[in-house]
């Protein structure tokens, strides 16, 4: 599942990302996801900068813009599963 926004919703997580920023959600479970936020920035060598942002939804409904307490599932953990029948599978946590 992947998100993708071309405006920034800004809540708790103006420090360090532009207002022109588009964020692409890498989603963990059904409330948790976390978004990469890419824009062009001229200083940078590379022509743009961006910054990574793990959240959640809360017990609540409100959104939190840090990782939390919960157990993460693996990313697309039932993809590895299905490709890996019979085979030697290399994880990397990190």
């Amino acid at each position: 599942m992947k998100f993708k926004s071309s405006k920034l919703l800004i809540i708790n997580i103006e420090q360090g990302v532009s207002p022109t920023a588009t964020e692409t959600r890498y989603w963990y479970s059904q409330t948790q996801w976390v978004s990469r936020f890419e824009w062009s920035d001229p200083e940078n060598p590379k022509g743009h900068d961006k910054t990574i942002r793990p959240a959640q939804i809360k017990p609540d409904g409100t959104t939190e813009w840090k990782k939390g307490h919960s157990n993460w599932p693996l990313y697309r953990l039932s993809e590895a599963i299905a490709l890996a029948c019979d085979k030697w599978v290399f994880g990397l946590e990190g």
